[in-house]
């Protein structure tokens, strides 16, 4: 229920679709001030997974970011551009209510040499070892 009331009461994926991509940081923080015990532990590793990229595709794809990226130890990486768990960290909690545990993965990709990088964020509910995506920023 933690991260139920950080959303104001509504599901997750109502309340992401409302939030524009800029501000997902501090969307972030908020989950994670309701979602700082996770509710079970999990056999998803979010470090080494496979992630369908949206905004970081849209702007890096010809410098190699595909709509699909498989990160290794929580980063894709080549001369050109990255695609990275923030800080390797999963926040864990309850964020749709539903007394199951979610995964809020942060996301941040950008060019090697650049002075700015950009922001997805996914949400995951976990079953049983099984993910099942939630909700996701997208460029608009």
């Amino acid at each position: 229920m933690r991260g139920h009331y950080a959303l104001d009461g509504k599901p997750s994926t109502i309340r992401l679709g409302e939030q524009n991509w800029l501000a997902l940081p501090s969307v972030l923080d908020r989950l994670e001030s309701f979602a700082r015990h996770p509710l079970g532990t999990t056999k998803v590793d979010f470090r080494n997974f496979t992630y369908h990229s949206s905004l970081c595709s849209q702007e890096f794809g010809k410098k190699g970011i595909g709509k699909t990226v498989r990160v290794r130890k929580g980063e894709f990486k080549n001369k050109n551009v990255y695609f990275a768990v923030k800080d390797n960290k999963v926040i864990y909690g309850d964020v749709t209510g539903d007394a199951r545990e979610d995964a809020i993965v942060p996301i941040g990709c950008g060019a090697i040499m650049a002075n700015f990088s950009l922001s997805e964020v996914y949400i995951y509910t976990i079953e049983d070892g099984r993910t099942t995506l939630l909700a996701e920023s997208r460029p608009e």
